[in-house]
């Protein structure tokens, strides 16, 4: 009977909706999975496409174009989110946004910790905004995260520099040199540290260097005549800038070099007119109305150095060596208050500086306010008592002050290092000769003479010491000249 029963499926309508569902999402499925693929591949194209526009804006110095399209391909995502992110952040910085450069490298930083290419950017934004402090810390992070990384290197030693801190800057590029000893701008950037050093023989090696690397550069040149300069030898210097303009081209630059040197080798005639070169050149280089002032102040045309001395001034108001030589020269013409507004300025602008501390005792000397030329004299000795341009310096305010014992043994520790330093020579030759020691004073003009033929105030200098010694053929002879 069983057998024979008729049995119907089960059709209730609450089953057949729930059969349908089943039937659509299955579907469903087949439909995301089979476009889903299509859809991502999709987006990855279009967020290639946005960074390639990106690139191409930024190529075409189009920053803020750039920065739209990188972060269109940031907002879509997928692969190449980190280059987006970078190149976005690089393109604020050119489009002078360095705060959002600096967002964008800090979530770089964290994304990518080994890589130092996000904290070099940034340092190089937060030199822009005036982070001091976060610039080195961004440089030593990079070298952290790569050693070998010598745009890092490169970075930390210049942010260390700017902060005045030679010693560590040259420590850094000496670790860039071991990497790579033939890499001739860590040797160009050394040499300028270690000048700033007081180190000339180093900057000397590093310009041979330089110049073996690439000897038809003229930067080598100008680099090593620089280092010559600093050791004192100023015909090696010379011939340096010589070929230097010989390679070309001729800057104002070169040529106003060239100038100085003409001065310090006593052609005071030459230098004149190749000072004016320069300016013809570019008017607005202060250190050249510098160096033409003190050509002018030689030749005893005090109006004319001072209207130099006070373009350099106007030209570079907070530069301390502009104040600084002007003040110099207000000392050296008798108006020590207006040689102290200057030489107070550049103690504002460098309170450590020894030579700030000594020209400042040499405008008191002036004033004959023994207690205070003391006072900076030895504030002088506390922070520099060893270089030769201190201990030069000082010869000269002792000369001025009457203390020519005292400015002849700073003279005599200056030429025990270098024998023919031809300021040191000038202060001891003077000095002999103020204390009635005119056989030494004579040495030393003799040896001004030769080392500067063409400068008629030492022709003047052993002139008057012939005399007192009674050689007046001599003294004839060096009065004529």
């Amino acid at each position: 009977m069983l057998a024979n029963a008729n049995v119907q499926p089960i059709t209730t309508p609450g089953l057949r909706w729930f059969g349908r569902l089943l039937t659509i999402a299955f579907l469903g499925a087949i439909v995301v999975l089979v476009f889903g693929r299509y859809i991502a591949f999709g987006r990855q194209e279009l967020g290639s496409l946005f960074r390639r526009w990106g690139r191409d804006a930024y190529q075409g110095q189009h920053f803020d174009a750039a920065v739209r399209n990188f972060s269109a391909a940031l907002f879509i995502g997928g692969n190449g989110e980190t280059r987006a992110l970078y190149n976005r952040g690089l393109a604020y910085q050119r489009d002078g946004n360095h705060r959002a450069a600096v967002e964008d490298f800090s979530r770089l930083v964290v994304l990518t910790p080994s890589d130092p290419r996000p904290l070099i950017a940034k340092a190089r934004s937060n030199k822009a905004l005036g982070n001091r402090a976060e610039i080195v810390r961004d440089f030593e992070s990079a070298v952290q995260a790569n050693p070998g990384n010598i745009a890092a290197l490169i970075g930390l030693a210049r942010s260390r520099a700017d902060a005045g801190d030679f010693n560590g800057a040259v420590s850094d590029l000496d670790r860039a040199v071991l990497i790579n000893p033939e890499h001739a701008g860590v040797l160009a950037l050394r040499a300028q540290y270690r000048l700033h050093q007081d180190n000339g023989s180093g900057a000397l090696e590093d310009a041979d260097r330089y110049i073996q690397i690439r000897p038809n550069s003229a930067d080598g040149y100008a680099l090593r005549s620089l280092a010559h300069t600093r050791l004192g030898q100023y015909d090696q210097a010379l011939i340096d800038v010589d070929q230097a303009i010989q390679i070309g081209p001729q800057t104002p630059t070169l040529t106003g070099r060239r100038a100085t040197l003409y001065q310090k080798t006593g052609k005071i005639e030459d230098s004149l007119p190749e000072y004016q070169r320069a300016l013809d050149g570019n008017a607005n280089l202060a250190w050249v109305y510098r160096g033409r002032g003190v050509a002018n102040w030689v030749k005893q045309n005090v109006d004319a150095a001072e209207a130099d001395f006070s373009k350099s001034v106007e030209l570079e108001p907070e530069d301390f060596t502009a104040r600084l030589r002007r003040a110099r020269f207000y000392v050296e013409v008798d108006r020590p208050d207006q040689a102290l507004l200057d030489v107070n300025k550049a103690l504002q602008i460098d309170p450590r500086s020894a030579r700030a501390y000594i020209t400042r005792a040499a405008a008191y000397a002036r004033k004959r306010d023994t207690k205070r030329v003391i006072a900076d004299l030895n504030r002088a000795g506390a922070l520099d008592n060893e270089s030769l341009r201190t201990r030069y310096e000082r010869a000269r305010v002792y000369v001025f002050t009457d203390q020519y014992d005292l400015a002849i043994r700073d003279a005599d520790a200056i030429l025990a290092i270098k024998a023919e330093d031809v300021g040191a020579l000038k202060v001891r030759g003077k000095s002999h000769y103020k204390l009635a020691r005119y056989d030494q004073a004579l040495k030393d003009f003799d040896a001004l003479v030769r080392l500067q033929p063409e400068d008629p105030f030492v022709w003047e200098l052993r002139g008057k010491t012939n005399r007192q010694l009674d050689n007046l053929a001599e003294a004839t002879t060096d009065f004529d000249r």
